[in-house]
């Protein structure tokens, strides 16, 4: 017996996960998965994940707070030297959404780096402030 995981999987780089999926097009309810993907290409004995959705996205207001988690199936740049080419693929695979930085303090508490940002007259340059 072949588990869907083994069969269906999300490549990115030299990354391959196991991939949920369910729900397209052709099938009798094309919406029964939050983690929709498909795939055209067979390669290995597997189906490569190469459609589906583009980022996920769950938003709630509750007590005047906004909350959210979202996640991008990849990650969140397409050059294959960026720490966030495939950084958020692990979280997709095992089909989990990470917190949303809304407000400020959340920011600045989770803030890796600094930009002091000034607008100039013929647009915006930023000086980069201390890591």
């Amino acid at each position: 017996m072949v588990t869907w995981g083994d069969a269906h999987i999300l490549r990115r780089g030299n990354l391959s996960l196991p991939c949920a999926g369910t729900g397209n097009s052709k099938a009798m309810d094309p919406f029964t998965s939050l983690y929709m993907t498909g795939a055209r290409r067979f390669e290995d004995n597997r189906w490569i994940c190469s459609a589906g959705s583009s980022w996920i996205m769950l938003v709630s207001y509750y007590q005047g707070k906004v909350t959210g988690r979202t996640i991008i199936p990849y990650g969140n740049s397409d050059d294959q030297a960026s720490s966030h080419y495939n950084d958020q693929a692990p979280l997709f695979s095992e089909q989990k959404l990470k917190q949303v930085l809304y407000y400020r303090d959340e920011v600045e508490k989770s803030a890796k780096t600094r930009f002091d940002l000034r607008t100039t007259a013929d647009g915006c340059e930023y000086m980069e402030a201390d890591s």
